[in-house]
């Protein structure tokens, strides 16, 4: 009982770290599933139901309220990195994982291997034995995450949590902005928002396809600093900030969406 309790209680200081809010979660499953093969797609479909990738990819948050379920993953959703860091050191990064601070790239490195498919058996991953069928639902959010900017905010900060602000004079933090309601903003369901992305972003995927993971955590990097450097300038007007970022939102959409459908190609045979 004492463990459980214990659970809990980490469960609820980590909370706040969660990554895009459920439409950003789906948007990125819908923009992944129209990349996928024809194979894949069958695979898939196979293991979670039609269009199960998008049904079921905020799962991972939502076993947080149950920390029975797979109770040491609550730090597989984040990766703390302060501020600044030099190109450089984020290359390091990416080669030498942080051994503090979230296992978000850990978690995801491990889930990419190829030989975590070769098999339908449970497997250790983190600590935790995971089905097949939870390791792709795993794999689907955690790429979602990897390109989530407030997912590689400073620590102190608890991503953006502390950092208040206002949000149409209604107050919220720095996090909530970029987990929901930036995307919320638009007003579009996932999928009008998903067809919208692919739409627009379409004549980048072949680009973004052949960027390294340096690359892909460097841009993602590049928006965070940005997101606070914005913050700094004191600028409260929620129409300006809509504009200003729902472009760089929707890009790092689409590249999580992209990636996803990339790996998942390579990988569900």
């Amino acid at each position: 009982m004492r463990k459980i309790i214990l659970i809990s209680a980490l469960i609820a200081i980590t909370a706040p770290t969660w990554a895009w809010g459920p439409t950003g979660h789906r948007i990125i499953a819908e923009i992944a599933y129209h990349y996928l093969n024809r194979k894949t797609t069958k695979k898939i479909d196979a293991t979670l139901g039609k269009n199960g990738m998008i049904y079921w990819v905020n799962w991972p948050d939502e076993i947080k309220s149950a920390p029975q379920i797979y109770p040491t993953s609550y730090d597989w959703h984040y990766q703390d990195l302060e501020q600044p860091l030099s190109p450089d050191d984020i290359d390091s990064l990416t080669h030498h994982f942080p051994q503090e601070g979230g296992r978000l790239w850990t978690t995801t490195y491990q889930l990419i291997q190829p030989e975590v498919w070769n098999t339908t058996q449970p497997m250790t991953i983190n600590g935790e034995t995971l089905s097949y069928h939870d390791r792709l639902v795993f794999l689907t959010h955690l790429i979602g995450d990897c390109f989530c900017p407030m997912h590689m905010a400073p620590q102190y900060d608890k991503g953006g949590n502390k950092v208040k602000c206002n949000w149409f004079a209604q107050p919220t933090n720095l996090h909530a902005i970029w987990d929901e309601h930036l995307i919320n903003a638009r007003g579009y369901s996932y999928t009008e928002y998903a067809q919208l992305i692919i739409l627009t972003y379409d004549n980048q995927a072949d680009s973004i396809r052949q960027l390294s993971p340096t690359q892909l955590m460097q841009n993602v990097y590049n928006i965070t600093s940005g997101i606070y450097n914005y913050h700094k300038t004191g600028d409260t007007n929620t129409y300006h900030y809509i504009w200003n970022w729902h472009q760089p939102c929707e890009q790092q959409l689409f590249t999580a969406g992209v990636i996803l459908a990339q790996i998942l190609n390579t990988r569900i045979h």
